[in-house]
């Protein structure tokens, strides 16, 4: 099944469209209905009005990162050595995971984490930690998200990324040993 994410649309004073609702007028549409709910949105104010679309659409969703939004927004990092931000970042992937089960997802997909924490404009805000601090730390972070997760049946997967010399799941050595580390049986690769 594809699905195709929120994220594609340019915005008119900005890279993404930031009301997802507007998103999904342009998907209606379209006919698409087979939809990922980005992470590059504002915090939708009414979360009702997501249910009725999927309602009245027959539209499959899944959650990508941080949907809905945190707010203040962050940029999540589920390897960061910054224990407010761990925590924050566990704490908006398991409201994803609940969101996800209450639309019927069967896929929460995320970033997997990176080796220096980032601003919202991809601006560094700490110094670079090893990779075996950083899968230390994912270890329990993904590991808590995916027991999050089983109770519902929902799947945690896991995105690549493109090349770039703080982050993480750019080669597969580090699916490899994030396997290693976290046994979860709902835990999978996301392909982009």
């Amino acid at each position: 099944m594809i699905f195709i994410s929120t994220g594609c649309l340019k915005g008119k004073n900005s890279r993404f469209t930031k009301d997802i609702f507007d998103v999904l007028e342009t998907y209606a549409k379209l006919g698409i209905d087979n939809i990922e709910l980005g992470a590059c949105h504002e915090h939708p104010r009414n979360l009702q009005k997501l249910f009725d679309y999927r309602m009245r659409r027959n539209a499959r969703f899944i959650i990508h990162t941080h949907f809905p939004a945190a707010n203040p927004p962050i940029m999540m990092n589920f390897a960061s050595q910054n224990d407010r931000l761990l925590k924050k970042t566990i704490a908006v992937a398991k409201n994803a995971v609940e969101l996800s089960n209450m639309i019927d997802s069967e896929v929460y997909g995320i970033h997997g984490g990176f080796l220096t924490d980032f601003n919202t404009d991809l601006h560094a805000l700490s110094e670079k930690t090893t990779r075996e601090k950083a899968f230390k730390t994912l270890q329990h972070s993904i590991g808590e998200v995916c027991d999050s997760a089983s109770k519902y049946g929902i799947k945690i997967a896991v995105e690549n990324m493109h090349e770039g010399d703080s982050l993480l799941f750019n080669k597969i050595e580090d699916f490899r040993e994030l396997f290693k580390r976290v046994s979860a049986k709902n835990l999978y690769v996301l392909l982009d």
